[in-house]
C-alpha cells in the first residue's frame, strides 16, 4: 500500500508525509517503532518511487539512521 502511494502521488506531497513519520518513528523509543521506520523506507525507497527526494536528504537520514 506504501509503495501504491508513494508511487500515485507527486513527490512533492508524498515525500513531505513519509519523512516527517519517518522522523518521528526514528526518534521513538519504542524499538519497533524505529524498525517499523526502516521498513517504510526500505519499501518506498527501493522500487523509485521516492528515491529522488531521498537523495537529496540523505545526510540528513543517514545521521537518524546511525
Amino acid at each position: 500500500m506504501l509503495m501504491k502511494y508513494a508511487c500515485s502521488v507527486p513527490n512533492e506531497v508524498a515525500y513531505p508525509l513519509f519523512k516527517q513519520n519517518l522522523v518521528a518513528c526514528w526518534n521513538s523509543q519504542d524499538p519497533m517503532a524505529r524498525v517499523a521506520g526502516l521498513k517504510v523506507i526500505g519499501f518506498v525507497s527501493d522500487n523509485d518511487a521516492i528515491s529522488d527526494p531521498i537523495k537529496d536528504d540523505v545526510d540528513e537520514l543517514t545521521d537518524l539512521l546511525v
